[in-house]
């Protein structure tokens, strides 16, 4: 077999193969480094370097240089690149950021290199110290990125190794000879298959989260209204809603009267995070967003009133109702008792009388009773008081029919003042008279029991309002109000619907302060039962949602602009280019690791694409109401859209990728055993 000498830089090599070709494919291709600055950029900030130390400029960097590169593990190079990108398209007279950013990062490579030489092994151990202090953060930030997309990557790698290990086994089957071969290469390339389809794209998903992030800056600054859909566009997708979804969320509140029902409600916890972003960053997305929160929460009072008063059906308060009824049944009554003493004869209350003498003297008469000096206890005198009304101790007794009448309605009230007072003893024994003069009314006319009963009726009316006041008070049981209520006949429940509603509604009025949510008390399992067996069927699962609103528009307030006012306070530093902390951390030593983090945390947001143009974008968006729905709902829609398709097109070229690599890897190499391994020949032995 031919022999060949092959000369490399490193040395002359003797190598035995059938051809040249295949000899010097048995070495890999030797890498040359390019020589200094070989770039054209390079070479041109190296001049511009050379130029400025030369008028006196400072271009070294120090050790806080080399620390901050140790502290954000390598990345302080292309941070502080992107953060000078504005001022390098002004220094170059560029409009293309990509461009500014190329000499910005450029620059800092040419000033660390040279840290590096001139600060000698100093430097190196600043820089390894960078690193220890930098690499903890790093670590539980990195650890804590990978837990959040674990469910996602897990999935995505399980279902690259089926579709690389299926095509693998196929194509190591159909490359294999022989039953044996064949399974042999079945094996080999299910295994070859399963190992590439899973590390495809798990490195796609630990490498599309960086690329989408180093292209952040350029497509936000380049187009902040598309960048900003992008976005709004995740949020959807994130809070499981679509955008039909979304649009009738928002017209059935307006519907309701909560017009200032927003997207960022509808989206839940993805659309206050997201609003959050916006209020807690300088820029005028921030004041809109506050503005339009806490102008919303100021009015939530007046919306939680009207829902519950609709929702009861109960425009008025409970003394007016009561007013109101108790006008109504007076009116009634005198027009049904009018008829009844024109139709009335001769009223007998001997019964009555005989049942009051049963109290006062009971077993004998008033005639043969001697005389005593002992006077009347409480209920004696009572019903004493009851049997003058209708006749004396001579025998006289009343029988005209509206006499009669006007004493049994002064008994009447008499009982209720007994009955709330806790005299209940008396109150029976008054109600006894009071039902025999009943009865002798009812004898002396046909149409007073018709009169009596509308009274009545009208009368509990009026109770069932003390009633609904006392069942909202808190001191009963659900299990005790919804049989009571359930229990009035048809006339009493308004009644009782107002009198239930109105210490609630006097509730939201008494509290004070913007701060409070006032939906939260009707947010309980008990108002929840109870509201749904007394508020009308018409009115009440509409206050329900509108109540569950209150409380969505107040998660909302309060996860954008709520708490800790220290976020606030950094957006309001940042506002007015605040940076008296990092000019204190430089002038104190040891502060450079610190003033290098504060710097990088203040220019990460805008790197990342999250500038202020996008921000007040994103806010517009998140704070659209239902009269924005013309134009909003195709906006969100295409970019959803646009955003699955680029999901699908990643997914099938990845499938593709999985796949094609399963079968070429699985291919049988051609075979080189015939090749002989390099032999290194000495110089002396040419």
């Amino acid at each position: 077999m031919p022999r060949f000498e092959i000369e490399r830089p490193d040395g002359v090599y003797e190598v035995e193969a059938p051809d040249m070709e295949r000899a010097l494919a048995a070495f890999p291709p030797v890498k040359v480094a390019p020589p200094p600055d070989a770039d054209p950029i390079r070479a041109q900030v190296r001049q511009e370097l050379t130029a400025d130390a030369g008028r006196g400029v400072p271009t070294q960097a120090g050790y806080g240089r080399q620390v901050l590169q140790g502290a954000t593990l390598g990345f302080a190079d292309e941070a502080l690149a992107g953060a000078s990108v504005p001022l390098e398209m002004m220094k170059r007279g560029t409009i293309n950021p990509v461009e500014a950013y190329n000499f910005a990062k450029a620059r800092e490579d040419l000033r660390l290199e040279d840290a590096r030489k001139n600060n000698g092994a100093l430097g190196t151990a600043a820089e390894i110290g960078g690193g220890v202090l930098g690499a903890g953060p790093a670590a539980v930030g990195a650890a804590a990125n990978v837990i959040r997309q674990a469910p996602t990557a897990l999935r995505a790698i399980g279902r690259g190794m089926g579709i690389g290990g299926a095509l693998g086994g196929a194509a190591g089957v159909g490359e294999g000879s022989g039953l044996e071969g064949r399974i042999q290469g079945g094996a080999q390339g299910a295994g070859l298959g399963l190992a590439v389809g899973g590390a495809i794209p798990g490195a796609a998903a630990v490498a599309g989260p960086a690329f989408r992030g180093a292209t952040a800056y350029v497509r936000a600054l380049s187009n902040p209204e598309s960048f900003a859909q992008n976005q709004i566009a995740r949020a959807v997708v994130e809070s499981g809603r679509s955008v039909d979804d979304i649009t009738r969320s928002l017209t059935q509140a307006a519907d309701e009267g909560q017009g200032v029902y927003n997207v960022a409600d509808a989206l839940g916890n993805a659309g206050g995070r997201m609003l959050s972003t916006v209020a807690r960053n300088p820029g005028a997305g921030r004041t809109q967003v506050v503005e339009a929160l806490e102008g919303r929460q100021a009015e939530q009072s007046r919306r939680v009133i009207n829902a519950l008063t609709e929702g009861f059906g109960s425009p008025q308060t409970a003394e007016r109702t009561i007013k109101a009824l108790t006008s109504a049944r007076d009116e009634t009554a005198d027009l049904a008792y009018g008829a009844a003493r024109r139709e009335a004869g001769a009223v007998d209350v001997t019964p009555a009388l005989m049942r009051a003498d049963q109290t006062i003297n009971p077993g004998v008469s008033g005639i043969m009773q001697p005389a005593s000096n002992i006077a009347d206890d409480t209920i004696e005198s009572a019903v004493r008081k009851a049997r003058s009304l209708i006749g004396d101790a001579s025998g006289s007794q009343v029988t005209d029919f509206s006499v009669a009448l006007r004493a049994k309605h002064d008994i009447d009230d008499m009982i209720t003042a007994a009955e709330r007072a806790g005299q209940n003893n008396k109150a029976r024994l008054l109600g006894q008279v009071r039902n025999e003069l009943d009865e002798s009314l009812t004898q002396a006319s046909a149409p007073y029991a018709k009169a009596r009963d509308e009274f009545a009726a009208g009368s509990r009316r009026i109770e069932a309002v003390d009633l609904g006041k006392e069942a909202a008070s808190g001191a009963r049981r659900t299990e005790d109000i919804i049989p009571e209520f359930r229990a009035l006949e048809a006339g009493a429940k308004p009644g009782y619907r107002a009198g239930y509603v109105d210490p609630l509604i006097a509730k939201v009025q008494n509290v004070s302060g913007d701060g409070t949510n006032r939906a939260r008390p009707f947010t309980s399992q008990g108002f929840r039962e109870e509201s749904a067996a007394i508020a009308p069927m018409q009115y009440g699962p509409q206050m329900t949602r509108r109540l569950d609103r209150e409380m969505e528009m107040f998660a909302t307030r309060n996860q954008a602009s709520g708490g800790s006012r220290t976020a606030d306070n950094l957006a309001d530093n940042a506002a007015f280019g605040n940076n008296v902390e990092i000019v204190a951390d430089l002038l104190t030593g040891g502060g450079v690791f610190s003033a290098g983090r504060k710097l990088l945390s203040r220019g990460a947001d805008t790197i990342s694409g999250n500038t202020p143009e996008v921000r007040e974008k994103v806010a517009q968006t998140l704070l659209a109401t239902a009269r924005d729905i013309p134009r909003l709902q195709p906006m969100i829609q295409q970019a959803v859209d646009g955003n699955q398709r680029a999901l699908r097109t990643i997914q099938e070229l990845l499938r593709g990728v999985q796949g094609g690599s399963a079968i070429a890897l699985n291919r049988q190499p051609e075979r080189r055993d015939r090749i002989q391994a390099p032999r290194r020949v000495p110089t002396t032995a040419r």
